[in-house]
């Protein structure tokens, strides 16, 4: 849905009625709505939650059965390149000692209007990674919804036998690195789209 604003000198009514329909989302299972996922956990669903936040916040107060892990856990740290994505055996390493099955549906969420869930969202998909989904309104959502947290004391967190998790085998890779960017400069098959600011893409 798009909301269009404006301004005019007319101040003249209109008894018209304006028909409109509910508009779904391209991939409705990237999204999960708090009531949802309350739903699933009271049902013992085939679901592992991960709580993408600093580990203090995670100690003081989480979603039940929630996981931890850290944004530092999925970069890499040896890179030049500030948040440069771990490679994808390292990751693979992370979420085996997690416990994390791939044939459950991972719910992420954050408290930070779900920007550093996302970037795991797609870390994980770039990878292959297909059953996986947001908490539609990160902790927030869940908080408003009233329901109960689990809090630990000290480090102790939820804790699970590490796991067999394999990233599903992929041929249609959703990141590239610079050597490819090079090679594909002049392909005219190729549409390199630059994300950044205009400060930043004119270098003033």
């Amino acid at each position: 849905m798009i909301a269009l604003l404006g301004c005019g000198d007319r101040s003249e009514t209109s008894d018209k009625t304006v028909e409109t329909k509910n508009l779904e989302y391209y991939n409705p299972t990237a999204l999960i709505e708090a009531a949802e996922l309350k739903t699933a956990i009271d049902s013992s669903d085939p679901i592992q939650i991960i709580d993408f936040r600093d580990a203090e916040d995670y100690l003081n107060g989480h979603i039940p059965t929630a996981i931890n892990i850290n944004r530092i856990d999925v970069v890499d740290t040896n890179a030049v390149t500030l948040d440069l994505i771990a490679d994808r055996s390292t990751v693979e390493e992370v979420l085996q000692k997690k416990g994390i099955s791939a044939d459950n549906r991972i719910i992420i969420y954050d408290d930070k209007a779900s920007c550093y869930a996302a970037r795991l969202w797609w870390v994980l998909n770039s990878y292959g990674l297909e059953n996986i989904s947001l908490l539609n309104g990160g902790y927030t959502a869940w908080i408003n919804l009233k329901q109960e947290l689990e809090r630990v004391d000290g480090a102790k967190r939820v804790e699970l036998a590490a796991s067999d998790f394999r990233f599903p085998e992929s041929t249609n890779p959703k990141f590239v690195d610079v050597p490819f960017i090079l090679e594909i400069l002049d392909d005219k098959d190729w549409i390199i789209v630059d994300a950044r600011s205009i400060e930043e893409y004119t270098g003033t």
